[in-house]
């Protein structure tokens, strides 16, 4: 079709940098995309550098010790990439400090110690390499493995009886991944690096053996390694290599660069080992570029020693940058966005088709030729035979977690052999790289295909060139006009900050299921997600109280259910089955953009909604949702014992009184059991079911509402199942939001218990009194004082004792003050008795001043002067002592009371 691309140029479509670097320096010059770096501090976004600012960086004099820069980026997202360029600008540009760079493909360890040496032009003169060794290791690996397992085990057991069992326990597993490992090496296509066994197959085994084998993880992998660097290393390892290469590196005031495209993908044994090294800083004299990839290092057969060295990078002072080429997921690429797109595609078609001798231009005697294959207005000859549409729709094909940058040279790669092969039985397979967000109505796939790869997404319709369909099929003797339906796809709000991300999420395989075609349900979870969001849009079937209130149409109610259905609220399913409450969603064009509905911004939504209401589907979506809401009400109804509505009310009566009884004085020693938390909960749970409105309850409901006396014992003997924990209370499992109040309010009453008993020990001295004033209190004491112990332990009774303590503090305030007084007064003496006596048991009762003093006086001798002070202290905790004789009462009073200066503070003061 284009004389500028044929099939030996589609082939210069290279997967990897080095590929093109290697086909030619100038090839990979034209084709590199600049990069663009993003630096964070405390998660938000400080710098963004250029791959040209990170060059000057590394070209800069630093005068001693390691720099490190760290490059996170998802798999294909230019690691490999900017590390190339790095290296070739460096040395296109003359620097003359060693560069050293190894590539994901080099995973022979002896190969990084052999290029250091060779690179900064020393001998290895005490250190011996044998490179047949790696390859004796990929050729025997079990034979070599073995060797290290046993003579590993003989090390940390004492006899064979030990040895043997621990030995054939974990060989297997060993073999396994060494053996996995060397058959990667032989066919030339490494998906998982070298590991000789993990930290979690080494649990479990552990776990799953029921012999006594006391080993540690790190210390078994150590000596593993040890082992492979002693055979790979003659005796020595790679570490200490490094620290006597850094020795004379540093004498000879030689600087090298150090380019590593993946850490764990090259070096993965001895990741952590040399990250650590780097990150010693003055271990060495190096600058050194490492790549990694995000989602490796959270892998869980990733080893924890580098995960923690790499999350405590940032605690390093300025020497060590980390720089972000992606997000963690590969969804977003900081170099290249959709815009941009089409930039880096004509750049490899323009080198593809200079390659070949050919350069885009009216000047071109294909010229006129190429015109007439042109499809829509946004096109040119630079980008034929793609256009501006179908570039941007390749960017939102990319798969989620894949790098931009390859990910676009496959798809690339796949639709111009598409072009080039010219077989309609491609068609089926050809969409899967392309974004189809427009459906193009044609009972013809190919015109089908073709209409939705280079249509507009805002034009109604598509006219496709004669000239373009024959060379696909000679039977098109026309341009064919093709209607279109544009598919709703708004930008994921989630980040919103970002302007030009891709669209979210793809719809290919929906449309292939709408189609016809069988798909694994897996793939059509985004219709699942917005059939779901559009049932709680308008049922709000997970939410339970009053309905028709702004809370319920605008909030989220207190109680939700939050059972998860195959990772969804609602029981959605694609294939009618007998089981009745579950959503069956029936196959339709307007799914597409229900597939994007959960995603979209809030303000978008009715848009999309209006495309859809009139929908069968979408009514009947909406009867099972609110049959649904029936059902799962009913279901808290019955395990409950009562409507939600009641226990609204309830308990927010109970908990209320509660609260307020806390209030009172006499109890507030004891922490109250309704923590903030609760009593907000309870009161967002009452509005729920009896606010009208902000700030405007329904009073005439709450008239019609009795208080349940039998509410407190349901609360404390109720033993809720787990089937409340299908729903939440303000994020509160239900059950356990009801046991832990129950637990609470029972050990809040067991603590106020010693209270009680004291309160009616005091109430019964008052007895008398009490009588006098008040029949009708006198009665409520008597209730009190013979209800049984086990109705002590209620709300009830803390109420009535309440309500008793009130009455007597508020209206007998000043005998209850005198009543104080004297208690006050005969702790006071009972203290000085005690001071007295010493330890002997008191035998009498002295509860006034009169008989204290006739005891001080008659029975211990006290003159009557130093009883007077004595007593003057005890009622009103001071006195005065008189000018003259204050030595002798003193004296008198540390004589018959030795520790009474410990209990008493002496305070002089100067008369004027």
């Amino acid at each position: 079709m284009l004389p500028c691309l044929n099939k030996s140029s589609i082939k210069n479509l290279y997967n990897t940098a080095d590929e093109r670097y290697n086909f030619s320096p100038e090839f990979f010059r034209e084709t590199h995309y600049p990069q663009i770096l993003n630096r964070y501090y405390n998660n938000e976004l400080n710098e963004k550098m250029t791959e040209a600012q990170l060059l000057e960086e590394l070209e800069e004099d630093h005068s001693y010790g390691n720099r490190v820069f760290v490059i996170f980026g998802s798999t294909g997202s230019g690691k490999s990439e900017l590390l190339c360029w790095v290296k070739d600008q460096w040395e296109f540009k003359g620097n003359t400090r060693p560069i050293i760079r190894i590539s994901r493909s080099e995973l022979n360890p002896q190969m990084l110690v052999k290029k250091c040496y060779e690179s900064v032009g020393l001998e290895m003169e005490d250190i011996i390499i044998d490179e047949n060794k790696w390859d004796l290791l990929i050729s025997k690996p079990i034979t070599i493995i073995n060797q290290m397992v046993w003579t590993t085990m003989s090390e940390f057991f004492e006899n064979d009886d030990e040895i043997v069992p621990a030995t054939m326990l974990l060989r297997p597993v060993i073999e396994k991944n060494i053996l996995k490992f060397s058959r990667q090496i032989k066919k030339g296509k490494l998906s998982n690096p070298l590991e000789i066994i993990t930290e979690q197959e080494f649990s479990q085994l552990i776990e799953n053996t029921t012999l006594p084998i006391q080993l540690s993880y790190n210390k078994l992998r150590d000596s593993l390694l040890k082992k492979l660097d002693h055979f790979l290393f003659q005796g020595t390892d790679m570490i200490t290599i490094f620290k006597r290469l850094s020795s004379i590196l540093t004498k000879q005031m030689i600087r090298p660069v150090i380019l590593i495209d993946d850490l764990v993908q090259s070096l993965n044994l001895y990741s952590a080992e040399v990250l650590d090294y780097f990150i010693t800083l003055e271990e060495g004299n190096w600058d050194v570029v490492i790549g990694l990839t995000p989602g490796v290092i959270e892998g869980n057969n990733f080893e924890t020693g580098l995960k923690n060295r790499i999350k405590n990078l940032d605690t390093i002072d300025d020497r060590v940058k980390k720089l972000w080429l992606s997000d963690e997921s590969g969804r977003t690429s900081f170099s290249i966005d959709r815009d941009k797109a089409c930039n880096y595609i004509e750049n490899y078609l323009t080198a593809l088709k200079k390659a070949n001798g050919y350069e885009c231009s009216n000047k071109c005697k294909h010229a006129k030729t190429c015109t007439s294959l042109l499809v829509g207005p946004k096109t040119s000859l630079k980008e034929i035979p793609l256009n501006q549409p179908l570039i941007q729709r390749i960017y939102d094909a990319v798969p989620d977690g894949k790098g931009l940058l390859r990910y676009m040279v496959i798809h690339l790669k796949e639709i111009l052999s598409f072009f080039y092969r010219r077989m309609d039985k491609d068609t089926a397979r050809i969409k899967h790289y392309f974004y189809r967000d427009v459906y193009a109505e044609h009972e013809d796939t190919l015109i089908k295909v073709i209409a939705e790869m280079y249509a507009d997404s805002k034009s109604k319709d598509i006219t496709i060139p004669s000239e373009l369909l024959k060379h696909f099929n000679p039977k098109y003797n026309d341009n064919i006009t093709v209607k279109l339906k544009v598919i709703s796809t708004f930008t994921n709000n989630i980040f919103a900050e970002e302007p030009t991300l891709k669209k979210s999420p793809k719809v290919n395989h929906i449309r292939d299921w709408i189609e016809g075609q069988n798909v694994n349900d897996q793939l059509l979870e985004p219709v699942r997600a917005g059939v779901a969001t559009i049932i709680n849009e308008v049922v709000k079937g997970t939410s339970f109280g009053r309905d028709y209130t702004p809370r319920m149409t605008k909030s989220t109610s207190t109680i939700q259910r939050t059972e998860i259905i195959n990772r969804f609220k609602y029981p959605i399913t694609f294939k009618e089955n007998n089981k009745k409450n579950q959503v069956v969603v029936q196959k339709h064009i307007s799914l597409l953009n229900i597939a994007n509905y959960q995603q979209t911004k809030l303000q978008d939504r009715p848009e999309i909604f209006n495309e859809i209401a009139n929908n069968h589907n979408v009514a009947q979506w909406i009867y099972l949702g609110e049959k649904l809401k029936d059902q799962w009400n009913l279901e808290i109804t019955q395990e409950l014992g009562m409507e939600l509505e009641h226990f609204a009310y309830q308990l927010k009566k109970y908990i209320t009184k509660l609260i307020k009884l806390g209030e009172s004085e006499w109890i507030s020693q004891i922490e109250s059991p309704i923590s903030p938390d609760i009593q907000e909960s309870v009161e967002l749970l009452f509005l729920d079911w009896f606010s009208l409105r902000d700030n405007m309850i329904d009073y005439y409901k709450l008239d019609l509402m009795n208080e349940d006396l039998n509410f407190e014992k349901w609360l404390l003997t109720i033993n809720p199942s787990k089937v409340l924990n299908k729903y939440s209370l303000k994020n509160v499992p239900l059950q356990t939001f009801i046991l832990n109040l129950q637990r609470n309010i029972r050990t809040s009453f067991l603590q106020v218990i010693p209270i009680i008993e004291e309160k009616i020990k005091q109430m019964k001295s008052f007895k008398d009194f009490i009588k006098i004033h008040s029949d009708c209190y006198y009665e409520k004491l008597m209730e009190i004082i013979h209800m049984d112990s086990a109705d002590k332990l209620s709300l009830d009774y803390l109420l009535r004792l309440d309500d008793l303590e009130k009455w007597f503090s508020s209206n007998h305030e000043q005998y209850y003050k005198e009543w104080k007084k004297q208690r006050l007064l005969e702790e006071n003496i009972n203290n000085i008795l005690t001071l007295l006596e010493g330890n002997n048991d008191i035998s009498y009762n002295i509860d006034t001043i009169d008989k204290f003093q006739h005891y001080l006086v008659n029975k211990l001798n006290i003159r009557k002067q130093v009883a007077h002070h004595l007593i003057s202290l005890i009622e009103h905790g001071q006195t005065q002592l008189p000018k003259k004789q204050w030595r002798s009462i003193l004296k008198d009073l540390d004589e018959h009371l030795p520790h009474i200066f410990e209990k008493v503070l002496v305070q002089i003061i100067i008369r004027k």
